[in-house]
């Protein structure tokens, strides 16, 4: 705000009125403000040196010059001009305004700012310097209190910022222009931050050594301060507290004494406090001092250390030795000579080390504590085993650690007849997180092997147990040589070893042989003999009926049987070699044979065949193949079988009639018999429909009473002279399916007297729960020998869908469910599978749940949800849904 004044107007035209009225106009409106009109009374124009007051007011916040005309008109012809001009100064501040300095330094550590103060004025102007505080102590902030500025010059204020404290100061700076009576005010923000460490500590030292080490503690500040001391560590001992007086440095001592190993960092925190003594005056009143008066300065002074403290000597140097998987304990006695409990953690360094991780003793008390070392691998390992006790530290036991190749496994003798062979089971196990290769090497290989052949290498994968079978093949009679050494090396591991044994057994009865050939015709079956010993051994062959008599071998007219070999004996067998003995049957009757082929052997040199056994000698040992021969009359050729048809989820009940041809017709080729399959008429003369699927029906089929008992020839025999079943061929799933899905009864025997056919009449469920076709045999052997064989094919066809789901899909990648209830027809539940056919890509479609029952009818049955989640807009997802249900079919 500025003042003007202007001179009253002298003899004017306007001298006689009482007031005169002059409007005021100019054109800086927007920065100047000045009123309207100036009102000039006649007694204030008394004389010539009369001035009149006229308050001008501007206000701009652009620097620079500003000119303009301040107009005065008085009408009518009274019009007065005043030039007026204005000169802006660049980076003035009033009152009113204030900029704004921040700084930020460590406690201690000063800062400097220099702040550019400029004189625009046409002469010298004097500066005074006042801070005033807003917060905290304003002393932190430093400069000097006056300065002048020539004309038209900058000078630059150097302002420092020294905090003294952890903490934020504020302060208003301002700079007095004492000459145009104008301020520069700035608030000034400073934040004294925690100093870095004054150094770091390294040392080296042992548990139960002290060690004393200096450190120099200033005191920066005007007065003395009480430094109190803090540790993270109960190993550093020391003064709590220490004095540092102003601008001065302390010496502070301490000492370490580590109760147990390790590398331990920290800090060793000075902070100033209230000094705990008190200065007494002569009557015993405390004198309080100008620095006690005052609260304690806010900051921390530290040091970082980093002490290295090494063991104590060990107690003992202790040596385990033992077994790769395996284990050895190592028992330590202690004892608490104290009237108070003691408490131990127990570190455990080394490899494969099991024991107590926390022990505590009671009083006056003793204690055993037990370490087992259980190494997974063989090598020497070093490890240690550390009590620690807050109270009385550390001591410990150095380990010497050793694993050697595991102990070889005895395994129980196993026993195997001379000519045949036995399975021993071993586990190879991994007991390490990673993948093992295995080199198997085998000391006995004549009577020793693994099951697969030419393998010397096994791998085991990461914590898993391999079963490994091996072949026990006898070659004499009793233990003999019969034992061996098998080992499973890896480098890590070292060697799995199992002590083999076994015992030959004089050769019993052999396994069955069965051969089968149609009438007039001869089919050939090959006995593979092994000579499993290491000499050479002779051999006489005979073939024996059942009442033990001799059959005339290549005695075409009497025999259907034959050997096709050279001779018969002293057949010479190399060692470990093998005799294929053919035998062949060529039948003219239905009947069923029953043989035996002896094979009695000597060994070369006519050696004892239960070596090292003095007390027995063996000089022959005879082994007998059973041989069962069936002639067979095959009903039908292979290549045109019976089929029996039926669709998924219907039932097919038939009845079946078979025609037994007789040799006689078989062998003139006037009949080969013949199978008829017609529907089935219930009991009740009543109609049933056998398409629809109900697995309920399948419990009504019952076996007719005393009327399926017939007479079969001049007999009494019943109709269990008769044997019968199927045989399944091809894949093994379809040929279980088909297994499950048919069922079928001989009901009943018919006997035609006048040519003697035999009829046989049988019941046949089909219930398909699934697709497939499958080839089978339908055998009829009789009591007296013989068997009969008619070609058939099941066939199960695909069904209809049995509905159609439409979902509409909600958006984009947004789930769609809709769900339905499946119930099991019977009174149980069923198991059953949910998926989708393989046709197409898109997997938009999912079922739940995948697996599951489907209960029964009474229990609403079972949800099943389809969730649809489409991922292109005005697209057409089909999928067929398949549930397939698990069930079987009993008579």
């Amino acid at each position: 705000m500025q003042s003007s004044t202007i001179k009253s107007p002298l003899k004017s035209s306007n001298a006689n009125q009482e007031e005169i009225i002059y409007y005021i106009d100019t054109k800086l409106n927007q920065y100047l403000h000045v009123q309207e009109n100036l009102l000039i009374k006649s007694e204030e124009t008394g004389s010539d040196d009369s001035l009149i007051p006229l308050i001008i007011e501007f206000n701009s916040d652009v620097p620079g010059n500003m000119q303009t005309n301040l107009e005065l008109k008085c009408l009518p012809d009274d019009v007065r001009i005043i030039p007026l001009e204005f000169k802006v100064s660049e980076g003035s501040f009033t009152d009113s305004n204030a900029a704004f300095l921040k700084f930020s330094t460590n406690v201690f550590d000063y800062i400097k700012q220099s702040i550019p103060i400029k004189n625009n004025s046409e002469m010298a102007c004097n500066y005074r310097v006042e801070f005033k505080s807003i917060k905290g102590d304003k002393s932190v902030f430093k400069g000097i209190s006056k300065f002048s500025i020539p004309p038209k010059d900058v000078y630059a204020y150097d302002l420092r910022f020294l905090p003294n404290a952890e903490e934020t100061f504020e302060c208003e700076l301002k700079f007095q222009n004492v000459t145009e009576g104008t301020n520069i005010r700035y608030i000034l923000t400073g934040i004294g931050e925690k100093a870095p460490a004054l150094g770091e500590i390294k040392l080296e030292t042992r548990v139960g050594q002290s060690t004393t080490h200096e450190i120099m503690i200033p005191n920066k500040s005007t007065k003395k301060i009480c430094y109190y001391v803090y540790s993270n560590t109960n190993f550093i001992k020391g003064p709590d507290k220490i004095m540092v007086l102003p601008n001065r440095k302390e010496s502070y001592v301490f000492e370490i004494v580590p109760t147990q190993r390790g590398d331990f960092k920290g800090a060793i925190t000075f902070k100033p406090g209230e000094w705990p003594i008190k200065d007494i005056d002569s009557d015993g009143d405390e004198i309080y001092s100008a620095d006690a008066k005052e609260d304690a300065q806010n900051f921390t002074l530290w040091y970082t250390f980093d002490i290295k403290i090494l063991p104590p000597p060990h107690q003992a140097l202790v040596e385990l030795e033992t077994n790769a998987q395996e284990s050895a304990t190592l028992c330590i006695p202690l004892s608490n000579p104290f009237d108070k409990k003691m408490e131990f953690r127990v570190i455990k360094n080394g490899p494969f080390l099991e024991g107590e991780e926390n022990i505590e003793i009671l009083p006056k008390q003793n204690y055993d504590y037990q370490l087992k070392f259980c190494p997974a691998q063989v090598g020497k390992f070093r490890g240690s085993l550390i009590f620690l006790n807050e109270e009385t530290g550390e001591f410990w036991y150095d380990l010497k650690l050793i694993a050697i190749d595991p102990l070889p496994v005895a395994i129980e003798p196993v026993q195997a007849e001379v000519g045949r062979y036995t399975i021993i089971n071993l586990s190879l196990k991994n007991p390490l997180n990673e993948k093992l290769n295995f080199r198997v090497l085998i000391s006995n290989s004549h009577n020793f092997s693994l099951e697969k052949k030419h393998v010397d290498r096994l791998t085991v994968g990461p914590l898993e147990t391999l079963d490994v079978n091996v072949v026990f093949t006898p070659s004499t009679v009793g233990i003999g040589e019969h034992f061996g050494l098998i080992q499973f090396f890896n480098e890590k591991i070292g060697n799995i070893s199992y002590e083999l044994r076994g015992i030959g057994l004089e050769p019993d009865t052999q396994d069955p042989v069965n051969i089968t050939s149609e009438i007039c015709s001869s089919e050939m079956v090959t006995i593979n003999f092994r000579n499993s010993t290491d000499s050479a051994i002779y051999c006489d062959l005979v073939l024996v009926d059942e009442e033990g008599k001799l059959i005339k071998l290549n005695d075409d007219e009497h025999s259907p049987f034959n050997i096709l070999l050279n001779k018969f004996e002293n057949v010479h067998v190399s060692p470990r070699g093998i005799l294929d003995i053919p035998i062949v049957f060529s039948p003219n009757e239905l009947k069923c044979y029953n043989v035996y082929l002896i094979i009695t052997a000597r060994r070369e040199g006519r050696m004892n065949w239960a070596e090292k056994n003095p007390n027995k000698n063996i000089e022959k040992l005879r082994w007998i193949y059973p041989v069962k021969a069936f002639s067979v009359i095959n009903a039908f050729n292979k290549t045109s079988p019976f089929v029996v048809e039926c669709k998924v989820r219907h039932r097919l009940e038939k009845t079946m009639e078979i025609v037994l041809a007789n040799v006689t017709t078989y062998a003139s080729g006037l009949d080969r018999g013949s199978l008829r399959l017609r529907s089935m008429t219930p009991k009740n003369n009543s109609s049933k429909t056998t398409s629809s699927f109900s697995l309920s029906d399948e419990h009504q089929i019952k076996s007719e009473s005393t009327g399926s008992l017939v007479i079969v020839g001049d007999t009494n025999k019943l109709a269990n002279e008769f044997v019968y079943q199927l045989h399944f061929s091809g894949n093994l799933d379809q040929c279980e399916l088909a297994k499950n899905s048919i069922a079928i009864k001989l009901v009943r025997i018919e006997r035609e007297r006048e040519n003697g056919l035999v009829n046989l009449i049988f019941h046949i469920v089909f219930c398909p729960s699934k697709s497939f076709i499958v080839d089978a045999d339908l055998q009829v052997e009789t009591a007296m020998g013989g068997m009969w064989r008619y070609p058939l094919k099941l066939v199960s066809l695909e069904p209809p869908p049995d509905d159609t789901i439409i979902i509409e899909g909600k958006r984009l990648n947004k789930e769609s469910v809709v769900g339905f209830r499946l119930s099991s027809k019977i009174d149980k539940s069923l198991p059953f599978e949910a998926y989708f056919n393989s046709g197409g890509s898109e997997h938009v479609f999912s079922v739940t749940p995948e697996i599951g029952e489907l209960l029964p009818e009474d229990e609403d049955g079972t949800l099943i949800k389809i969730s649809f989640v489409p991922s292109t807009y005005g697209k057409i997802y089909q999928k067929e849904l398949i549930i397939s249900v698990f069930f079987y079919i009993f008579f």
